[in-house]
């Protein structure tokens, strides 16, 4: 070779060295790009996740709003009827033990209200606590049970029942155990809401027969 010319590999070496420079920037640039879009993309699914966990607590908080109403619907409900029935019930126990007979008019009422009271329970079936689920249905049952009784003209509940007031004590009972799980504020010992005639400071009134009724 000649003093002062370039070797035929020089070019050829530096153009490879070339086209190994920009297949390696191109590779990098790739890399890079790749890493940037697994980043966003890794970050979309955590935006995602994150409105995921946001929907579910709204829906689950809606939810809870939506049977909380429910539920206190339904206890309202019962809580109606049965203190309706609970007076009734005691009346026509008076009027027995007083050996007197009760218009047939309260007899009907507490059928009607033992209707009621069925769809009611169903109803707390669906929205209630177990707890709750069985108290009611238990209380249901023993005012159903006074009520077949009084239909055949006895008193229901024993001297010591009747003493202790029992219909009443088993209904405020029961009332205590909804408050409680509906989380309010309990009452003061000796506490209780008032209902009929005796929250007025009258006397308890009083349905006899009629004398067509006799007839």
């Amino acid at each position: 070779m000649a003093s002062g010319q370039v070797s035929v590999w020089v070019p050829i070496a530096v153009a490879v060295l070339g086209i190994f420079g920009v297949i390696t920037g191109q590779l990098v640039s790739a890399w890079r790009e790749d890493r940037r879009w697994q980043r966003e993309l890794a970050r979309e699914d955590l935006r995602w996740e994150r409105e995921q966990v946001r929907e579910g607590d709204k829906r689950s908080h809606e939810a809870q709003l939506r049977w909380g109403e429910e539920r206190l619907s339904v206890y309202v409900d019962f809580a109606k009827v049965m203190g309706e029935w609970k007076e009734i019930l005691n009346e026509v126990e008076t009027l027995e033990r007083e050996g007197l007979q009760a218009a047939s008019s309260l007899l009907d009422r507490q059928r009607d209200l033992n209707n009621e009271v069925a769809l009611i329970v169903a109803r707390i079936s669906l929205v209630g606590s177990g707890f709750v689920q069985a108290r009611c249905h238990d209380l249901w049952l023993f005012y159903e049970s006074a009520y077949r009784e009084q239909l055949e003209g006895n008193a229901a509940l024993t001297a010591e029942g009747w003493k202790n007031d029992q219909y009443a004590n088993e209904y405020y009972r029961v009332l205590e155990i909804i408050r409680d799980e509906l989380g309010t504020p309990a009452r003061s010992e000796g506490e209780r809401p008032g209902y009929g005639s005796a929250a007025l400071g009258l006397p308890p009134r009083r349905w006899r027969v009629s004398k067509n009724e006799n007839q």
